[in-house]
């Protein structure tokens, strides 16, 4: 148990690798489909005219991004929550502005009509 101030929060031993990927798992997922997205996908963009297959995409990557945006919320809480205000309500903040922003780029750089 860690204490700062008057809040006591328990540190989490893990004893498994399984549990620590687990955790983490929106990261690795969301490598893997940026992986595939940079490596195979760009020939995908070809088959768009079908509406099973763009629908299908977009539900994955949809999926993919919300699934990653609160795996970023939930590790801003758990700072949050540690540090305490004003800094928990500052780094909430930043996290969800950077989201925001980096999915604004992504539109804005795409270059397509």
């Amino acid at each position: 148990m860690v204490t700062r101030g008057r809040r006591a929060f328990m540190v989490k031993s893990s004893n498994s690798l399984l549990a620590d990927l687990r955790a983490e798992a929106p990261v690795l997922v969301g490598a893997v489909t940026a992986a595939i997205f940079f490596t195979v996908g760009k020939n995908w963009a070809d088959t768009f005219g079908q509406p099973a297959f763009t629908v299908g995409i977009f539900i994955w990557l949809f999926a993919v991004m919300m699934w990653c945006a609160f795996g970023v919320v939930r590790h801003a809480e758990v700072l949050a929550e540690y540090l305490g205000e004003p800094y928990g309500t500052l780094i909430l903040t930043i996290a969800v502005i950077s989201i925001e922003v980096a999915i604004m780029a992504t539109v804005m750089l795409h270059g397509g009509p």
